[in-house]
């Protein structure tokens, strides 16, 4: 298993891991017992409904990384798959970057996404060497908006009527970092 990150949340271990066909079924899982809330925020998660379709994801992922499209990774909370992070719509011209995380409900609450987040960030900065990232919420989400800010994202902009949702038009949330390097 190739591990990007490895720290302590209070008395958790976290891992940040690149994604494994093995996860695929602990992943659908946890997409199953949140099924309601994922669904409002994440529109993907209709699409998963079998193992095969989470191994197909990871495969996908995989493929992503190999082609410079984007980057997911597994977060893995002693050692038990608890959701992903991930780098996409990535611009290698303009050097910019899009965030994106979701976790099972029963790891939320204590910091594993902003920790997560903030070593993804130093990562793609160092590694990447892009110059920016962005991140977007739902401006209803405020847990999502939570980690952002306790990440130290910058607020640039409310996107109105942004995405479309089976229930209408939602706004969004614009966050941003700019790497100090660069």
């Amino acid at each position: 298993m190739f591990i990007c990150s490895d720290f302590k949340v209070k008395d958790l271990h976290v891992q940040l891991v690149m994604p494994e066909l093995k996860f695929a079924s602990r992943l659908l899982q946890i997409i199953n017992e949140d099924r309601a809330v994922l669904e409002r925020w994440l529109p993907w998660s209709k699409n998963m409904k079998e193992t095969s379709d989470e191994r197909e994801f990871v495969k996908g992922a995989r493929q992503n990384i190999v082609d410079y499209e984007g980057l997911v990774l597994v977060i893995l909370v002693d050692n038990q798959p608890a959701g992903t992070i991930d780098l996409h719509n990535i611009n290698s011209a303009d050097k910019y970057a899009e965030i994106g995380y979701w976790l099972g409900s029963k790891f939320q609450g204590q910091g594993i996404v902003t920790k997560s987040l903030q070593y993804l960030v130093d990562m793609v900065f160092k590694e990447f060497k892009l110059h920016k990232l962005m991140l977007f919420a739902e401006h209803t989400n405020y847990k999502s908006r939570a980690v952002a800010e306790r990440a130290h994202f910058s607020h640039e902009a409310l996107l109105k009527d942004q995405v479309r949702r089976e229930d209408g038009f939602k706004d969004m949330d614009m966050y941003s970092m700019i790497n100090p390097a660069s």
